[in-house]
């Protein structure tokens, strides 16, 4: 697990590896970070996917695009 805090967005980023994914161990620390974390700033979690990265982030902007075309006013 690699955390990293963003001080400027009041941002704990925290990456977990397909590796450490569903050990309990984990899910300690994860929830010991939340809890110090909170009231202070946002923990954001980004588990390693089974997916291909650029097809989901591809699907991801093209969803953001259309929702924002379809925004009142635009």
């Amino acid at each position: 697990m690699e955390v990293r805090r963003n001080e400027r967005l009041g941002l704990l980023e925290v990456w977990v590896p397909r590796s450490e994914r569903g050990l309990e161990e984990t899910q300690r620390r994860l929830d010991a970070l939340c809890a110090a974390c909170k009231g202070t700033c946002t923990v954001a979690v980004f588990y390693s996917g089974e997916e291909d990265l650029t097809e989901r982030t591809s699907w991801l902007l093209c969803a953001h695009q259309k929702k924002q075309t379809q925004r009142p006013g635009r």
